[in-house]
Formats: structure tokens, C-alpha cells, sequence
């Protein structure tokens, strides 16, 4: 099964994404140590749906790429016993 156009585009905008969003992560877990206006709620949740996204966009491409390259053993347990 070959990669389609919107995956390639997905591969190639997680590349350029990913490594910016982490950043931004970065910067706001320091500027929360030293700032009183980084401490609140809403930058706790900001953190954590933002690992969350890092984590989803990483896992939907890992399962892309695995589809990719090994389909015969991920295609091969499609049977009753094991929900699709």
C-alpha cells in the first residue's frame, strides 16, 4: 500500500511541527518556575493537552509507518477474536 499525497504531507508537516511544539513546551515549564502568571490552571492544562498532541501526532505516524512497512503481520490478526 503506498503513501497517498495527505500522508506525505502529514510526515512532512510533523517534521518541521513536532520539534517546534516541543519547544514551546520547553519554554513554558520554564517560564512556569519563575513567573506568577505562568503558574495558573490555564497553563497547567495548556501543558497537558499539548503533551497529548505530541503524544497523538507521534502515535497516529508510528501506526502509519508500521501499516507501511510490516502490513502483513498487523493485517494478519484481523480475525473475529480481535476488534478492528
Amino acid at each position: 500500500m503506498p503513501f497517498t499525497w495527505p500522508y506525505t504531507i502529514y510526515f512532512l508537516l510533523l517534521i518541521i511541527i513536532l520539534p517546534v511544539y516541543i519547544l514551546i513546551i520547553i519554554c513554558l515549564l520554564r517560564l512556569r518556575r519563575f513567573y506568577a502568571p505562568f503558574q495558573t490552571t490555564f497553563y497547567a492544562i495548556l501543558v497537558q493537552n499539548s503533551i497529548a498532541d505530541i503524544l497523538a501526532l507521534t502515535l497516529f505516524a508510528v501506526q502509519k509507518l508500521l501499516c507501511y512497512f510490516i502490513p502483513d503481520i498487523l493485517l494478519s490478526f484481523q480475525g473475529p477474536y480481535l476488534a478492528a
